[in-house]
């Protein structure tokens, strides 16, 4: 069934005054694509207006989150650099470093200075 005009914009209104609302939105979307229907998550009603007020972010830390973007490909997304990058997956709560332990000793091991 076809959106009408006004119910389009109705979303569209609030999505731009509501952080939370765009959130789920998108999370919304991001979830039925990951869940393989496209059509669903194509739905969800996006303009650039939308993509100003971060949603191009929220949805770059929900595919990293994933783990169906790497690092750098969710930083290009975002229009961040890596290292900001990062620093807005952390502030997210999203896990950037996910290493066994063994595998963190490991990379420890080689990024300390030798002597």
């Amino acid at each position: 069934m076809a959106l009408t005009r006004e119910f389009r914009e109705t979303i569209l209104a609030r999505a731009r005054t509501d952080p939370a609302f765009r959130e789920a939105l998108l999370r919304e979307a991001v979830d039925a694509i990951l869940a393989g229907e496209v059509d669903l998550g194509k739905a969800v009603i996006f303009d650039e207006k939308l993509l100003e007020l971060g949603v191009q972010r929220a949805l770059a830390l929900r595919l990293f989150e994933k783990r169906h973007l790497t690092l750098a490909q969710a930083a290009k997304l975002a229009a961040v650099s890596t290292e900001d990058f990062m620093a807005l997956a952390g502030a997210a709560g999203v896990v950037v470093v996910d290493y066994p332990p063994e595998e963190l000793g490991e990379e420890m091991a080689i990024a300390r200075p030798r002597q």
